[in-house]
This record gives structure tokens, C-alpha cells and sequence, in this order.
């Protein structure tokens, strides 16, 4: 695993990469998977998941830009299921500029670029899929929803064919299921 936080690669938000362990040949670039944490997380939270995740995958892992306690945070809430959308629209076009530079510096074939999220990553994985479809190739969200009233410029029809998992715990308690 490789931090990016001083390093060589300067990208828009703090993350740390995961190199893809089965390296494409010479000329191509591999898939990625970039990894969206909840409330209060930090771009670690998801890469406890990376050993169970295909080795061909470069995954990329970003920190939210706010602050919040000890952890960080994509956006802030008015009351559950009704994310600010002004630091909605502020998180996503930081992920815009992260994704367009993103694959670049880690060799990311932009055609096989994959979201997973957790929570409010879930929340801004969709947000993401739904602005710039023709960057994302497919989305997991877990315990998230989609923030269709967050989001006025979002494209659904680019959606059409995409693979989405969604999938939201039973006895969530942050975020009923209802919602997901």
C-alpha cells in the first residue's frame, strides 16, 4: 500500500493506493476501484476490505475534505436524508478533479473505473455516477442512498447498462434501510 499524502503524486484529496498486484501488460492500463468512506472515517476505513478484492485492481482510497472530530466528512446534513447540498455540490466537484487526475497517475484504464461506497461515500459514489457517467463504469453502495434532490445536474440516463450493487444492513441505525 502505498500513501500519497507528501509523496510524488500530488492529487486534489489526501487517499493511498493499493497497486493493482496482477500488472497489465506494458501498454495497457489496469481497472480501478476507488473507495469512498462514511462520516467520520478516513481513507483508511475501506482498505481493510482490499485483500478480499481482485488483485488486478490499481484501488484508490480518498479521504473526505472536511473536517469532523477525528475523522472526516463528504458533506454536512440539515437531519438524516437531507444532506447540505451546497457541501454536496463542494465534495463532488473535488471528486471530479480527483477521478480526471486519478487515473492518470496511477495508469487506471478511464474506460474500467469502479465506485464503492460506504455511507456518505455511498451517497457521493452515486452522486458521482449520476453528474459524469461516462466515467464510471459501475457502482457498490453499502448503507447509502442516492441524493437525487443534492444533485441538480445529474445525467440518470448515462446510467443506462451500468452495474449497481446496493446493498444497506437490516438494523442500520444511522441510516434506516428505507432510505437505501
Amino acid at each position: 500500500m502505498v500513501e500519497e499524502r507528501d509523496g510524488t503524486t500530488e492529487l486534489n484529496l489526501s487517499h493511498i493506493v493499493r497497486p493493482a498486484q496482477a500488472a497489465p501488460p506494458e501498454q495497457q492500463r489496469s481497472p480501478g476501484l476507488l473507495l469512498l468512506h462514511g462520516r467520520g472515517a478516513d481513507e483508511y476505513d475501506l482498505m481493510g476490505l482490499e485483500e478480499g478484492l481482485d488483485p488486478r485492481l490499481t484501488i484508490v482510497s480518498a479521504r473526505a475534505p472536511n473536517s469532523l472530530g477525528g475523522g472526516f466528512t463528504w458533506y454536512d446534513l440539515y437531519r438524516l436524508g437531507e444532506p447540505d447540498a451546497r457541501t454536496v455540490q463542494s465534495s463532488l466537484e473535488k471528486l471530479r478533479r480527483f477521478v480526471e487526475s486519478m487515473v492518470d497517475a496511477y495508469r487506471i484504464d478511464p474506460k474500467r473505473l469502479y465506485l464503492m461506497g460506504f455511507s456518505q461515500g455511498a451517497l457521493m459514489s452515486a452522486a458521482l455516477a449520476l453528474v459524469v457517467p461516462e466515467k464510471v463504469r459501475g457502482v457498490i453502495m453499502h448503507s447509502g442512498y442516492v441524493p437525487t434532490d443534492a444533485v441538480p445536474e445529474s445525467n440518470p440516463t448515462g446510467l443506462q447498462g451500468k452495474p449497481f450493487f446496493v446493498a444497506h444492513g437490516k438494523y442500520d441505525d444511522v441510516i434506516p434501510v428505507a432510505y437505501g
